[in-house]
């Protein structure tokens, strides 16, 4: 607010005081001159210039006819693209549809033509008329089992390999070898022999020409079945035959396991240690008046020095001695002779290896 330009005040206590004192009268403050400021004028301010807005801009023909053009192509557009995708999306379902059907189609005729029985392609009659009969089928069956019967009947009882190798040899000789594989070839020759009579009720329709593998499979099958329900005494023979001649492969199979367990060692000796053998031989003492026993022996490898110790044993089983023998080189597979003698003792005495070093 601007001062009256009579009226002076302290600048201290803000009090009115004289134009021309010094010192405030109320608090004693030295004053200064003040010399009042007129308050500007505020200026005029100019008068407001309205500005009048440019009048629109008008396009040419050729401009709006070029737009027209412009937007029209752009709801064409838009409009196509809309009936392509309906079209395409369409195109799909009906695709997918058409799949879902062919497929149902398919697995329904799958498990048609697996229900499907010879009587239901060919009929009663026809199938009736074309199956085997009785002496046809009893002529499939073989007569071998018995022959094989009393082959491997010189098997029962055996048990030691070199026996069952020598009866091997022999019934082979003679028979030939029966084996699982014979038998199994056997089983599948009857039943190969009946299905065989399936051919002319094949002949008599093109069914089979139609239909899957795997159905024509399950036919022969029940072509089989219904040749046992017919003939079951002929079919009954058939299975006392094939589990006879199974009998007979496992006899064959059994004493062949046991033949190839044939020591290496020659018959008559006794395994010492892995890879030796040996048998006692009764022979002339050497000596006067004194005990003496041989033994051979057979390596399975190459011994440059031969060294063995017995136990000499009394009547009684009490070790009552021993004695011992060396030999140089013997070659694998030949036989050496050892010599165990002594003068100790009396009655009947017995030796037993105690130690025998192959180097």
């Amino acid at each position: 607010m601007a001062e009256d330009s009579e009226t002076f005040w302290c600048e201290v206590c803000n009090e009115e005081r004289p134009a021309d004192a010094s010192f405030c009268p109320k608090c004693g403050a030295k004053l200064t001159v003040r010399t009042p400021v007129a308050e500007p004028e505020e200026p005029a301010l100019p008068a407001q210039v309205v500005v009048a807005p440019a009048p629109p801009k008008r396009l040419s023909r050729k401009q709006l006819v070029v737009a027209a053009s412009l937007v029209a192509s752009l709801v064409l557009a838009g409009g196509t693209y809309g009936v392509v995708s309906a079209i395409q999306q369409q195109r799909e379902e009906r695709i997918a549809a058409e799949a879902a059907e062919a497929a149902a189609e398919a697995a329904a005729e799958k498990r048609r033509v697996e229900a499907e029985t010879l009587v239901d392609a060919f009929g009663t009659g026809p199938v009736a008329n074309s199956l085997p009969s009785c002496e046809q089928i009893a002529g499939l069956v073989s007569a071998d089992e018995e022959r094989w019967e009393a082959a491997v009947s010189v098997f029962d009882g055996v048990g030691d390999p070199r026996e069952a190798s020598r009866i091997l040899a022999t019934v082979r000789s003679a028979n030939g070898t029966l084996e699982d594989a014979d038998v199994e070839a056997y089983s599948e020759s009857f039943k190969g022999g009946v299905i065989d009579f399936l051919e002319a009720l094949f002949a008599s329709s093109p069914r089979d020409e139609q239909t899957p593998a795997a159905q024509i499979g399950r036919w022969e099958t029940e072509w089989v079945s219904l040749a046992r329900d017919s003939c079951p005494a002929e079919f009954e023979a058939f299975d006392s035959t094939y589990a006879s001649l199974q009998a007979s492969a496992a006899k064959f199979s059994r004493i062949s396991t046991l033949a190839g367990q044939v020591p290496w060692y020659p018959e008559g000796y006794q395994e010492l240690l892995p890879g030796i053998a040996f048998q006692w031989v009764d022979t002339r003492a050497d000596c006067y008046n004194c005990y003496q026993w041989d033994a051979d022996f057979v390596s399975e490898r190459t011994c440059n020095s031969v060294y063995a110790e017995v136990d000499i044993l009394d009547s009684s089983g009490r070790v009552i001695g021993w004695t011992n023998d060396t030999l140089r080189s013997v070659r694998a597979g030949e036989v050496g002779r050892l010599t165990f003698q002594t003068y100790r003792g009396s009655g009947i005495l017995t030796a037993r290896f105690s130690e025998f070093n192959c180097r």
